[in-house]
């Protein structure tokens, strides 16, 4: 794992290792145009820095509502959340407490993950806040990232949150491939995206 390491290490900017519900389906097709979230007006395209929409799911646990895009490539897989927290104010962008916290909480999950031996060795990585995305007023952006194996292969994961319009907003990014492109390509395209809909 010390090749993935290295790469996590230069993606999240010299990042060190941190020390740190249920859904059901909408849309199961990758059709042309685009899925328009109605509670925020967003609008998530068929193919999105390199990858096709496959799902979107209402996403739903005690303290949060909102919605799960999945996209796929042919090495990787990603999952864009888009979910208002219940008696939570959200600002934009990714330098919040409201953010960091998001980014721990995503990270918590793959303790468990561990335990229950869905994954093993595990390392975890936190970055610091960048923008995605090619324009220089860019949303900012949390970010970490992992590494594990699973089913006795390597894995690697990225996780960016911000914040827009009142709603947390994380992206999964997960290859088994660390020189995969969409683990660059879709972030930056996410980035771009929303940005253009604020």
């Amino acid at each position: 794992m010390g090749f993935l390491s290295r790469l996590l290490r230069r993606l999240l900017g010299g990042s060190c290792p941190a020390s740190v519900g249920s859904l059901r389906r909408v849309d199961e097709s990758a059709e042309a145009g685009d899925y328009i979230d109605e509670s925020t007006a967003l609008a998530f395209p068929s193919v999105l820095g390199g990858m096709v929409r496959r799902k979107v799911w209402p996403y739903e646990a005690s303290d949060t509502q909102g919605i799960a895009v999945a996209y796929s490539c042919e090495n990787g897989e990603a999952t864009v959340f888009v979910a208002r927290r219940v008696a939570s104010d959200v600002p934009d962008g990714g330098d919040s407490d409201v953010a960091a916290r998001e980014v721990e909480r995503a990270l918590s999950v793959l303790d468990h993950m561990e335990a229950t031996g869905r994954y093993s060795s595990v390392k975890k990585y936190q970055g610091s806040v960048i923008r995605l995305g090619t324009a220089p007023d860019n949303l900012t952006w949390a970010r970490a990232a992992f590494t594990a194996r699973y089913k006795g292969a390597p894995l690697i994961s990225m996780i960016y949150v911000t914040g827009l319009r009142n709603h947390v907003v994380k992206l999964r990014i997960t290859s088994n491939d660390p020189r995969a492109d969409c683990l660059q390509s879709l972030p930056s395209a996410l980035g771009d995206l929303l940005t253009r809909q604020r």
